[in-house]
C-alpha cells in the first residue's frame, strides 16, 4: 500500500513525497525504491482517497510531518499507520493512528505534553526542532508497536508510551544513551534497530538498550580547535560538544577524546601560560572556564568582564538583557583572548614584600594569586617594597 501525507515541509528522499509541480491539478504522489536517489508518478494502478475531513488528523499548523506504515498487519487483517506532526514551533503537534490502512484514524498522544517531548528537551516542551530531526518506524514484526525519534527517544506498545532513551541519560557509556538530532530508524533481517543521529550510529538488540557503533571511521565536525604548548588539545564540533585530549598517554590514548562541554562546540582556547586553564563555549553564546582540573569548569557568564558582555548584547535584538546559552544570541560563539606574561600595560598586579634582600637586576619569581602561575621579572632601582607587573 502506498501512503502520502502533505505539509508545509517534507523529509527529502522519503519514499512516497507530495509533489506541487505537477501540470495535472497541481499535485501529484511520487514514489520511490531506491532510497530516494529518484522519483516515478504513480500510475493507475494505485489510487489515493483523501481522509474524510471528519477525521482527526490535523489538516493546518503541521509544519512537517513524519509517518509509517506497519511491515505486518493487524489482528483485523489490515496494516496500521501512524502519523506523527511537527506543528509550527517545531514541537510535537500529536501523534495519530489508523488501524484499517489508514482510513479511520485516532489521537493517541497530545501536542506540547511534559510526558511526551520527542523534538524537545523536558525543560521546554514549548520550543523544539522536530523540522530538524523527527523519525518513526514500526516495529518490523509487531504492528502494535512503534518508535518516535528526535531529541529523545520514545516507544509506544499497545497503548503505552515509554521514554526508552535520551541524550541526557548517564553519558556515552550508558545502554540508555541515544544521542540527540535522530534522523533515520532502520531495521536489519535479525530485528535490530539501527538509529542514524548527529552523533552516528547507534544499535539496539531490543529496543530497550542500545549502544553506539562509531568507531573505525572520522566523521566528526569541527568549528574550531585550540592547542597549548603542553601538549593538550580541545575543539568545539557540531553537535558533539567540546572534545578534549590532554595529550599525554598516561591520561588518555594518543586518538582518544572526552566530551568536556555539550552541544554544539565553536571556539576554544587552551592557555599557554597554566596548563590548568582554558575556555570552551557551545551555542549561543554559553562560555565556560576551567582555572583548575580538578575543581572543573566555571560555567557563570558573569565571569567575563562588562566589556564582553557589551559586546555580545551589540548584536542581540534585545539590548537589555544578556543570558549565555539563550537562543537569543548569536548561535556561532567566537571569542579570542590575548595572554602575555610579560605585558607590562596590564591592569592585573601582585604586591611582592620580599623575604630577603634583593638587588636592582636580580632575578625574582612569584606566584600569580588566581591561577598560580609562576612569574619571573627583575627587580628595579628602587625600595624593598615594589609592584610587579
Amino acid at each position: 500500500m502506498y501512503v502520502a501525507f502533505g505539509a508545509s515541509s517534507f523529509e527529502s528522499g522519503v519514499r512516497v513525497s507530495v509533489n506541487s509541480s505537477s501540470s495535472q491539478g497541481g499535485y501529484s504522489v511520487l514514489y520511490s525504491d531506491n532510497g530516494g536517489d529518484s522519483f516515478s508518478a504513480l500510475n493507475g494502478t494505485a489510487s489515493f482517497e483523501a481522509v474524510p475531513s471528519g477525521q482527526v488528523l490535523p489538516r493546518s499548523g503541521v509544519k512537517r510531518m513524519v509517518y509509517d506504515v506497519s511491515k505486518v498487519k493487524n489482528s483485523d487483517g489490515a496494516f496500521s499507520v501512524v502519523a506523527c506532526a511537527v506543528d509550527d514551533n517545531d514541537v510535537l503537534a500529536g501523534v495519530y493512528l489508523s488501524g484499517n490502512n489508514g482510513l479511520d484514524w485516532t489521537e493517541i498522544a497530545s501536542g506540547r505534553s511534559s510526558a511526551l517531548h520527542p523534538f524537545s528537551n523536558s525543560a521546554d516542551v514549548a520550543r523544539g526542532q522536530g523540522s530538524y530531526d523527527a523519525t518513526i518506524s514500526f516495529h518490523p514484526n509487531d504492528p502494535n508497536k512503534f518508535f518516535i525519534g528526535g531529541v529523545e527517544l520514545y516507544g509506544y506498545n499497545s497503548g503505552n508510551w515509554s521514554n526508552i532513551a535520551t541524550n541526557g541519560s548517564g553519558g556515552l557509556a550508558s545502554i540508555k544513551h541515544v544521542h540527540a538530532d535522530q534522523h533515520e530508524f532502520e531495521w536489519d533481517s535479525q530485528g535490530r534497530l539501527y538509529i542514524g543521529s548527529d552523533g552516528g550510529v547507534t544499535v539496539s538488540e531490543d529496543g530497550l538498550k542500545f549502544l553506539a557503533h562509531n568507531r573505525g571511521y572520522n566523521v566528526t565536525q569541527f568549528y574550531d580547535i585550540g592547542i597549548d604548548r603542553f601538549g593538550a588539545v580541545a575543539g568545539g564540533t557540531q553537535d558533539n560538544g567540546t572534545l578534549y585530549n590532554v595529550g599525554t598517554a598516561t591520561d588518555y590514548s594518543e586518538m582518544e577524546f572526552t566530551e568536556i562541554l555539550g552541544g554544539d562546540g565553536f571556539t576554544t582556547y587552551l592557555s599557554d601560560i597554566n596548563s590548568e586553564a582554558a575556555v570552551v563555549t557551545s551555542q549561543f553564546s554559553f562560555f565556560a572556564r576551567r582555572n583548575n582540573k580538578q575543581l572543573g569548569w566555571d560555567y557563570d557568564t558573569s565571569i567575563f568582564s562588562k566589556v564582553m558582555i557589551e559586546a555580545v548584547k551589540k548584536t542581540n535584538k534585545d539590548k537589555n538583557a544578556f543570558s549565555g546559552g539563550s537562543s537569543g544570541q548569536p548561535f556561532f560563539t567566537v571569542f579570542d583572548v590575548f595572554e602575555n606574561r610579560y605585558d607590562k600595560n596590564t591592569k592585573d598586579r601582585v604586591v611582592f614584600l620580599p623575604k630577603k634582600e634583593y638587588k636592582a637586576g636580580d632575578s625574582v619569581s612569584y606566584e600569580s594569586p588566581t591561577l598560580k602561575v609562576v612569574f619571573d621579572t627583575v627587580t628595579p632601582s628602587y625600595s624593598s617594597r615594589f609592584v610587579l607587573y
